[in-house]
């Protein structure tokens, strides 16, 4: 409905609706038509004038009723029909209806009249309430009254049964495919879609007469195969077939929770025909290849030391996963020289696998009897076997088989000393020793052990060699007999025959002595010096020396020189020094016909028996002299000196002495008493 004022504009509208009819408009005083259109009809009314502000009505009569209503074809595509009104057997309507047109309209008296549809599809055969006609097509029947306007929709059910075959290398989908989608269009469009599935090939759909293009699509494969239902009466069926097909899968980990930087690479041989870096979080990645082929897949991720590859043979779609926790286990033996090792004498040590990258990826003990066992993600590994500083190494590919055997062979053998020189061991004094093995007269490896110690360790080629050892800052060199060395070993050089020991202790009759003493010793045989050492105060002497006879020679400045002592050495010899007198000098200016003299005991003349010494000045000199004397005296004892004056012709019943002195020496001395 539509209000217009005198001037012919539109004032209001309103829209007719089914059912009702009635409508009421709120208009300003003045002129106004009334305008109702509806399916093509048009009426208008006679001027309305509102102008005395009074109220105003309108009557609208279509005088044709309409009868009007749909197409309805399947997915929303009208069919092309003829539509024909009869009215008793004369044909009073023919209306052409084109495809693409889903609306029809007839204006119509009232009265009863036949409904007669003529459609040519093929697919209406069968379909409820068409009919085939003798000339060709098919009809739609439908008697009905019209007094008001009626709607009536044609059912068109033109829908085809078609169906989509989708194949890979013309077999049948199998469960490994990995999935897609089919897509159908009619042109340019788009009817309808469905996934593909794993192990699935047939497909139905419901389609409308015409001309189809199927395309499936599946990573990157895109197929495509063309359907005519135009005239189709019963189900159609087509084949989409993938030339290739996909290698895919999955990477899994229960441990890692993000997978950093992983490349997949496809491989031929050792080329590389295609990779994937970066697979992404899900761990997703795949391959277009051609069927019936075999491929190694290589999957590198770096940061986790993992390097796997495999061989897979591709018939159809294949799906493989990879799984990152998987360990490869690389068990095997360390030998020596191609022999087993001496459980309990082979020295150990650690089986590491190493990356290209110089990073350990694992590590494992080595066992007593030298085997070992250790587990790491797959990759190229070089299996470094580290036992007492040797290093040996062999190469292993653990990309593609999950346990190896691996034997590391060292030709350098390690042999664990022991110096055995005095209860399986050696004194707290035992010098720093070198120890040498000989090849022949050439030494091959010199090992040089600590003062105080008695263990050593050596690394030597495996042959045949004697032992030279050489005590440093002493004259002892032994040298033992030739053995054999292929494996390592524990070895107990038995030195007890070889090394004797002289040792003790200095002292003075006071105690300690003072100053440096010297301690030589000497060949018992031919006299020949075989060392000297010299001692501080309070310090034990003590030797390292070959098996002989020795005298051993004590001096000290402080202390008149003892007696040699003789000894024979074999093994610990105890030889104790003490001093008991120094050397003692007088220096005296002594007048004519004077004595001096000195005792321990007390003071008495000249000629007393238990005097130590006197001297008697010239008496035919023909002035006074200076006299040095020097006397051995016996220390810590009180020593009396004198100096008297004599007469030609002494009286011995008078004493002529003009002074006396007393000492006591603790060691060497020189003293003017006078």
């Amino acid at each position: 409905l539509t209000v217009k004022n005198t001037y012919g504009n539109v004032v209001e509208g309103k829209e007719i609706k089914a059912g009702l009819s009635e409508y009421e408009f709120s208009l300003q005083p003045g002129k106004y038509v009334v305008i109702a259109e509806s399916l093509g009809r048009k009426i208008q009314s006679s001027a309305i004038d509102l102008s005395s502000g009074n109220k105003g009505t309108f009557a609208l009569d279509f005088q044709e009723s309409m009868l009007f209503g749909e197409l309805q074809g399947a997915s929303g595509v009208a069919p092309a029909c003829l539509i024909q009104i009869l009215k008793g057997t004369e044909t009073i309507v023919n209306k052409n209806v084109s495809e693409g047109q889903g609306f029809y309209q007839i204006p119509l008296a009232k009265g009863d009249y036949q409904l007669k549809v003529l459609s040519n599809y093929s697919s209406l055969a069968g379909k409820q309430g068409w009919k085939a006609r003798s000339s060709g097509g098919y009809e739609l029947n439908r008697a009905f009254t019209i007094d008001q306007s009626l709607r009536f929709d044609i059912p068109f059910d033109l829908t085809i049964q078609a169906t989509v075959t989708v194949r890979e290398t013309g077999l049948p989908l199998e469960q490994e495919f990995p999935g897609g989608k089919i897509e159908i269009y009619n042109g340019d469009k788009f009817v309808d879609s469905k996934p593909l599935l794993a192990g699935v090939s047939d497909y139905a759909f419901s389609l409308l007469p015409g001309k189809y293009v199927v395309k499936a699509e599946s990573f990157e494969r895109l197929e495509s195969a063309t359907m005519d239902l135009s005239n189709a009466k019963e189900s159609v069926s087509c084949v989409v077939d993938f030339d290739e097909v996909v290698l895919h899968g999955r990477l899994l980990s229960n441990i890692n929770s993000t997978i950093p930087n992983a490349t997949v690479r496809l491989k031929s041989g050792d080329q590389v025909v295609d990779a994937m870096p970066d697979v992404n979080e899900e761990g997703d990645f795949w391959f277009v290849v051609g069927p019936n082929t075999t491929w190694t897949l290589e999957t590198d991720i770096p940061e986790l030391g993992f390097l796997k590859r495999s061989s897979i043979s591709v018939g159809q779609s294949t799906a493989t996963h990879v799984d990152l926790d998987e360990k490869i286990r690389i068990e095997g033996r360390i030998t020596e020289n191609d022999l087993l090792p001496i459980p309990g004498e082979f020295p150990g040590g650690k089986v590491r696998l190493v990356t290209k990258d110089g990073i350990a990826r694992a590590e494992c003990d080595m066992g007593i009897d030298g085997t070992f066992e250790v587990f790491a993600p797959p990759n190229l590994y070089r299996v470094e076997a580290d036992s007492e500083t040797r290093i040996q190494s062999i190469e292993r590919d653990c990309t593609t088989i999950s346990t190896q055997d691996a034997v590391i062979n060292y030709t350098d053998i390690v042999i664990n000393g022991q110096i055995a020189m005095r209860d399986g061991g050696v004194p707290n004094t035992f010098p720093e020793t070198d120890i040498e093995f000989l090849l022949g007269n050439k030494a091959v490896t010199k090992v040089s052990v600590p003062q105080r110690t008695a263990s050593f360790k050596a690394i030597v080629p495996n042959g045949n060699y004697s032992l030279k050892m050489v005590l440093k800052d002493t004259n002892v060199v032994i040298i033992q007999s030739e053995e054999s060395y292929k494996r390592s070993c524990k070895k107990i050089v038995f030195i007890d025959s070889h090394v004797s020991r002289i040792m003790g202790n200095i002292s003075t009759v006071l105690g300690a002595f003072e100053g440096q003493t010297s301690v030589s010793i000497y060949r018992a045989d031919n006299g020949a010096l075989v060392q000297t050492k010299e001692y501080g105060p309070g310090a034990a002497y003590e030797f390292y020396l070959n098996p002989n006879n020795y005298d051993i020679v004590v001096s000290n400045p402080n202390y008149t020189k003892l007696s040699k002592k003789s000894v024979t050495a074999f093994g610990d010899i105890s030889v104790n020094f003490r001093f008991t007198h120094a050397p003692i000098t007088f220096q005296l200016q002594m007048p004519k016909e004077s004595t001096f003299w000195g005792s321990y005991l007390r003071l008495s003349q000249n000629g007393n028996a238990d005097n130590l010494f006197s001297l008697c000045n010239d008496p035919f000199a023909p002035r006074d002299h200076l006299y040095t004397v020097t006397a051995d005296i016996e220390l810590g004892r009180t020593l009396y000196v004198a100096f008297t004056i004599e007469e030609a012709e002494p009286d011995p019943d008078e004493t002529y002495e003009i002074e006396r002195k007393s000492y006591v020496f603790s060691k060497a001395a020189t003293v003017t008493p006078f």
